[in-house]
């Protein structure tokens, strides 16, 4: 195969080679297509920690809440922002690539926060809110002193922020393992397949882009990294260091603070664990609300 290889010309012979090992990782994730499901992974954890910690003990007390009941969750995803921000570029490959209205963060900070104010029913405010507003603060103190509802998530407002994304979040812990499924569905030509299959695990428009582009910017990026670890079938990370394996390292180091920046909504920001363990000090104590009582 190799000798027939290099009789063609280098170009070709790497096209061949790029189809292969294309076609050899999709064989890879579709070992167990048939049971597949989003919830498959428990939340990650560092030496019996669900988070990762610099000292001998884990805060146990500071343990996210994680029994959101059904209805709570379909109320946030059926809830929407007034003030949605848009995606119209990719900011993987464009520069600047720049929300649709312009995201904040510039001038807050890294301790900015996105909250909520719910517009209640003037007439009923007594039933749940099913819109609200998002704005960036400088820090929790500023958006707690201007009658806000609730704090959604750390760092400013992106294009993720919404409750609909949020409740997408809560119901598919293991996004790695989504995201994977996804790009077999529509790889790097059929884009199509891989944008509607993040829609259709109940993200918003433009955070389904953003989270199809992250994933294409991955395989793009870290294939060989990705490539590897999954040929050894690595675990996300390290059973006992809990160093993330190659594959995840490469994305945290060369996409991840784009998709961070533009997102504005993660896991570790909203308060949530995921497959994926964090440092502790990200992940702050926030129990969301999707019917938080009317203000008098």
């Amino acid at each position: 195969m190799l000798c027939s290889c290099m009789r063609l010309p280098y170009l070709i012979c790497l096209i061949f080679l790029g189809i292969g090992l294309v076609a050899l990782w999709s064989l890879l994730l579709d070992d167990d297509a048939g049971g597949f499901s989003y919830h498959h992974r428990s939340y990650a954890r560092c030496e019996n920690c669900h988070c990762l910690t610099t000292s001998e003990r884990c805060p146990v007390e500071q343990t996210p809440f994680l029994d959101y009941p059904s209805g709570t969750v379909n109320l946030l995803e059926f809830q929407r922002p007034l003030n949605p921000f848009n995606l119209t570029c990719n900011p993987f490959d464009e520069s600047p690539c720049r929300t649709t209205p312009m995201q904040s963060w510039i001038d807050q900070g890294n301790s900015a926060v996105c909250a909520i104010t719910y517009q209640y029913n003037s007439n009923n405010r007594d039933s749940c809110p099913s819109t609200y507003t998002l704005k960036t603060y400088k820090s929790l103190q500023t958006a707690y002193f201007d009658d806000v509802s609730t704090v959604t998530h750390m760092g400013a407002c992106g294009v993720c922020s919404s409750t609909q994304d949020l409740a997408a979040l809560i119901r598919i812990p293991d996004m790695v393992t989504a995201s994977k499924r996804c790009i077999k569905k529509g790889g790097m030509v059929r884009g199509d397949n891989s944008f509607a299959c993040f829609r259709n695990m109940g993200f918003s428009q433009h955070c389904a882009f953003l989270w199809h582009e992250w994933a294409r910017a991955t395989m793009r990026d870290c294939f060989f990294e990705c490539l590897s670890s999954d040929l050894g079938d690595k675990d996300f990370s390290d059973p006992e260091t809990c160093e993330l394996n190659k594959c995840l390292q490469c994305q945290e180091e060369k996409t991840e603070a784009i998709f961070e920046r533009v997102a504005g909504r993660t896991y570790a920001r909203s308060g949530l664990l995921s497959s994926l363990v964090k440092p502790c000090d990200s992940i702050p104590m926030i129990e969301h609300d999707a019917c938080p009582t009317a203000l008098s």
